[in-house]
């Protein structure tokens, strides 16, 4: 487990580097001084919500039960949907939306 932990944590760590690789931290400092967190904050909170409302639609359309008759839980449904849409961002040309059922199927037994 451990060591599942430290790739975990390596992976991410080479993600952030190339992510940040470039660009010069004073100025995106600058910019996070001028954020207006209030409206920063409220735009995230919405899209938490918002993200949260796919989940329970996802969960009314699997009828609340997985592929092995037992009771969906929202916060697994949650991260599926999390990740779905992370895939669907993040893949080219959409072939994300082949995650998101492939983990209902993994995870939760759903045909």
């Amino acid at each position: 487990m451990r060591r599942k932990l430290a790739a975990i944590l390596l992976v991410t760590l080479a993600f952030l580097v190339a992510a940040l690789w470039g660009i010069d931290l004073r100025v995106a400092a600058e910019a996070l001084s001028q954020t207006r967190w209030p409206v920063a904050l409220g735009g995230i909170s919405l899209y938490f919500v918002l993200h949260l409302l796919r989940s329970a639609r996802l969960w009314l359309l699997l009828g609340g039960v997985d592929g092995r008759g037992r009771r969906l839980r929202l916060v697994r449904l949650f991260s599926i949907s999390a990740v779905g849409f992370l895939a669907i961002n993040v893949i080219p040309l959409r072939l994300g939306e082949a995650v998101r059922p492939w983990l209902l199927h993994d995870r939760e037994g759903v045909p």
